[in-house]
C-alpha cells in the first residue's frame, strides 16, 4: 500500500499532475493484468491455452484503463467511444465461459485503474485471483465424471448385448447408444457409445473387459473431461 499512497506525492511533486496519473494508471493497470495471466495459467486444467488470450489478459485493462481516461467526465466523449467501438467488429468465439469471467476481470481492472480507483482495483483483484485458486484446489462435486466415446465392432449373428450393458453398468456412471451400423455387407455391426468414467483408469478397465468378449473387435475410446449434467 505504500506505492499506492505515494501516488499523491508524486502529484504533488510534478507540475504536469495528469501525466502522472496516466503513467500511475497505465502500470497499475499492467501490473494487474499480469497478475490476471499468472493466475489463469496456474489455475487452467486444458492441454494447452492460447498465448494470444493470454497476452490479451494483460493488454484489456491497460486498454481499457486509457479509455476510461479519454473519457473522463465528458458524456459526449462517453457516447463519441461508443460509436466508434461499434464499429469494429469482433469476431472471435469465447466458448468457455470461465475465459469469459477472466475477460470481465480483465476489463473490470482497468476500468478501476482508469478512474484512479486504484485500492479498489488492487483488493478486488485479489479476492477474485484468490477465489479462482481456491475454487480449482475445492471441487464442488467429489465425483469428477468424464465423457467418452465408446467405439467397436461386433458379429452382426452374435447376440451379444447382455454382456456389453453388463460391463458399461459395472464401470461407467450413465451410457446410451449413440449410433448402429453395418459394416462388411451386413456381416458386422459398429456400436458407437456415448459413457460417463469416474477416472482416466476405468478406461482401461472397460477396454480389456470388452476385449474379454469374443465377437468384439477394433475398441476405441476417446476420453475428454467434462462437467457434471
Amino acid at each position: 500500500m505504500d506505492t499506492l499512497l505515494s501516488h499523491s506525492e508524486l502529484k504533488a511533486t510534478f507540475a504536469n499532475a495528469h501525466l502522472i496519473d496516466v503513467i500511475y494508471a497505465g502500470l497499475l493497470a499492467f501490473f494487474l493484468g499480469a497478475c490476471i495471466a499468472i493466475t489463469y495459467v496456474r489455475s487452467f486444467r486444458g492441454l494447452s491455452y492460447s498465448n494470444a488470450f493470454i497476452q490479451s489478459l494483460v493488454f484489456a485493462p491497460i486498454l481499457t484503463a486509457i479509455a476510461m481516461q479519454a473519457i473522463g467526465d465528458s458524456v459526449a466523449r462517453g457516447l463519441g467511444l461508443m460509436g466508434a467501438f461499434s464499429l469494429l467488429r469482433f469476431r472471435t468465439n469465447i466458448k468457455d465461459t470461465r475465459d469469459m469471467m477472466f475477460i470481465f476481470a480483465a476489463l473490470a481492472t482497468g476500468l478501476a485503474c482508469g478512474v484512479y480507483a486504484y485500492g479498489f482495483a488492487v483488493i478486488s483483484l485479489g479476492f477474485f485471483c484468490f477465489a479462482v485458486l481456491i475454487l480449482n484446489k475445492v471441487p464442488f462435486s467429489l465425483e469428477a465424471d468424464y465423457n467418452a466415446i465408446l467405439k467397436f465392432q461386433i458379429d452382426a449373428d452374435k447376440n451379444t448385448n447382455s454382456s456389453i450393458d453388463s460391463v458399461l453398468q459395472k464401470n461407467s456412471s450413465r451410457f446410451h447408444l449413440i449410433s448402429a451400423r453395418e459394416l462388411a455387407q451386413g456381416e458386422k455391426v459398429e456400436l458407437t457409445y456415448h459413457i460417463k468414467v469416474s477416472s482416466h483408469k476405468t478406461q482401461y478397465i472397460i477396454i480389456q473387459e470388452l476385449g474379454k468378449i469374443p465377437s468384439i473387435n477394433g475398441i476405441h475410446l476417446f476420453l475428454q473431461e467434462g462437467a457434471n449434467e
